[in-house]
């Protein structure tokens, strides 16, 4: 997760000789309190890690800079502990806090500020989305029939024969409230909107002027289209009474008796939802609809068997964690899944002691339930492990044919054209606010611009936070420069050491065992008991993170092991797609400043247990 990418590594280089010594000046200390500002180094690691990152973590919130898979280099928001996890964990990266007093007034104007961003961020990202539905959509229209990727739509069952007797209770209840024929008349004039909504391109788009700005709401024809096709369906499965699709409903356990009380509470609140949806005018009400039936036939299936029942919300782009990965830490695995347990009892214990369950309480339910059902089914079963890092809503999505209405045919390749441009137009512009550069905008450069705008925006810059702002040119792009000048001329408190997995796995091994039984164990990754060879990290064979002294010689070592690797991989070419040859080539690369004293390369992991970190 960098923001200095590989194009620093011969800087890195230079650098990380001076920081290895300049380090031993700085002092370590105890808990790292969350108040005030806290600015924090992440040590480098291989790929775009090579040129250490930068942090500002303000209360249990972590903000950074990073370059992100589309090339976009964005803010993000992090908590602290799931922070620490990511880079001191699974990165295997040591971080240096300082934590640094500064008055409420400023850390709420840098926090009003990165907020700002965020939604900037946000919005501009959605905006984007949208335009490029556009101009996939037209694109698939040409030729007749195009498809739109609609969200909720693969929540239900697709066969009209598959029927749910709880979907009778909301049906009841909307046409007792709102009218016998109020779904069919609402149906009708849907059919009604979508025929008439003919595709066409946007009179004008607004285009975003900087990171701060946060530009209106683009509403493309597709999102239009969506909307209706949302709604269409949510108004077709309950009067049909839909079922809930195949699989999209996890048993997730036994249901306590507190949390079965919190459930039929519940799901009469979702029955007043979901007729008051219907009566709404909110233009988004099909997919909010379509989530409230999926739930209550979740909910009402649990009261009925005394089992937690609830709906996967893992997203349809979720990332996976393969068998093969899984099968081999076994021991990792079982303590991530009473991680899970632990996690979704305290959801149950704070659904018990609330008077009403309200729906962002059931939806951290749903999703803890849903992760212990996903992991634990992963152990027993052997399936891959899908992975979400936030709490997510139901959406299982579905694509759906979308004919070219008459009349529009010889329009179409018109508005192909129209919509590549405007997303074309809008893609640049956010290319150029969201840009990367090693030199004036990565993690340090872009932190530093932000909080120096933060404070002038309200006027509290003072000469302390000034100079430590300005670090001069050759300590304004890299990070670990960056920090040694923010330690040294602001009124830093302290500065924290949090070691990384390994070396704090290290140092517990070194309290209980034989130190030099501990050390020929551990210090190559053949025999390491900590460490896995994993087919991300490049090729090495001895660890130099933890050693300076000998750093040169394993580093020779490591060269040839690399080399090796590299050779061994023309004959695994034909299976492999050049892995090997690719690891001993970074291997090579990540060996060669151990050969003058500095250290890149600290391995990685798959995973870890959350809770093993101390």
């Amino acid at each position: 997760m960098p923001c200095c990418n590989g194009r620093c590594l011969a800087a890195s280089f230079l650098f990380l000789l001076v920081f290895n010594l300049a380090a031993l000046n700085i002092c370590y200390s105890g808990q790292v309190y969350d108040s005030g500002l806290e600015l924090i180094y992440i040590e480098s690691n291989v790929g775009g890690a090579s040129g250490g990152h930068m942090a500002l973590k303000i209360n249990k919130n972590v903000y950074h800079f990073q370059q992100f898979a589309d090339g976009y280099f964005r803010l993000k928001r992090d908590r602290w502990n799931h922070f620490r996890l990511i880079y001191n964990d699974l990165e295997n990266r040591s971080l240096f806090v300082a934590e640094t007093p500064c008055p409420s007034r400023m850390t709420d104007s840098i926090e009003g500020r990165f907020t700002r961003i965020l939604l900037g961020q946000e919005r501009n990202f959605e905006n984007l989305a949208a335009l490029r539905k556009d101009m996939e959509l037209f694109d698939s229209m040409k030729y007749g029939t195009g498809y739109l990727d609609v969200e909720g739509a693969g929540l239900f069952s697709a066969h009209e024969t598959d029927v749910s007797p709880y979907m009778a209770h909301l049906k009841e209840d909307a046409l007792s409230v709102l009218g016998q024929t109020y779904l069919a008349d609402q149906l009708a004039c849907v059919e009604r909107n979508m025929k008439n909504l003919a595709p066409s391109s946007l009179s004008s788009i607004s285009l975003p002027g900087a990171r701060v700005d946060i530009p209106p709401l683009i509403t493309t024809y597709s999102t239009k289209l969506q909307e209706l096709i949302s709604l269409k369906l949510a108004l077709t499965w309950l009067r049909g009474e839909r079922a809930a699709n195949r699989g999209i409903l996890v048993d997730a356990g036994p249901l306590e008796p507190c949390v079965h009380e919190k459930l039929r509470d519940f799901a009469a609140s979702i029955r007043k939802s979901a007729t008051g949806l219907l009566a709404s005018s909110r233009p988004d009400r099909g997919r909010a609809l379509l989530v409230q039936m999926i739930r209550y036939q979740a909910v009402m299936q649990s009261l009925e068997t005394g089992r937690l029942v609830i709906t996967d919300p893992f997203p349809d782009d979720t990332g996976e964690v393969s068998r093969t990965a899984l099968m081999g830490d076994l021991e990792t695995l079982q303590l991530l899944i009473q991680d899970a347990e632990s996690r979704l009892a305290r959801a149950k214990k704070n659904i018990c002691s609330t008077k009403n369950m309200d729906e962002f309480s059931y939806n951290v339910l749903e999703n803890m339930a849903a992760r212990w059902a996903e992991i634990t089914k992963s152990r027993y079963e052997g399936t891959p492990l899908r992975i979400s890092e936030n709490i997510e809503i139901p959406s299982r999505g579905k694509k759906i044919g979308i004919r070219c209405f008459k009349g529009a045919a010889p329009d179409i390749r018109h508005l192909v054209q129209q919509a590549r441009k405007d997303h074309d137009l809008y893609a640049a512009k956010l290319k150029r606010i969201y840009s990367y550069n090693l030199i004036t905008s990565n993690c340090v450069t872009e932190l530093v611009r932000e909080l120096k705008k933060a404070f002038l925006d309200e006027g509290t810059m003072t000469q302390a936070f000034t100079a430590g702002l300005d670090p001069g040119p050759a300590a304004a792009f890299v990070p670990f420069r960056f920090f040694d000048h923010w330690v040294s001329h602001m009124n830093v408190l302290r500065v924290e050491n949090l070691p990384s997995y390994r070396k704090r796995m290290l140092a517990g091994m070194y309290r209980h065992e034989n130190p030099l039984r501990v050390y020929l164990r551990e210090c190559n990754t053949m025999t390491s008991s900590i460490y896995r060879p994993d087919h991300v990290d490049s090729s090495f064979l001895l660890f130099t993170d933890d050693t300076v002294l000998p750093r040169p010689v394993f580093g020779a070592v490591n060269t040839a092991y690399s080399a090796l690797t590299a050779a061994s991989g023309l004959f695994t070419l034909p299976f492999d797609r050049a892995r090997r040859i690719k690891q001993g080539f970074w291997g090579i690369i990540y060996s060669m400043p151990e050969l003058f004293f500095a250290n890149i390369r600290k391995g990685s992991f798959t995973w870890t247990a959350r809770h093993t970190e101390n």
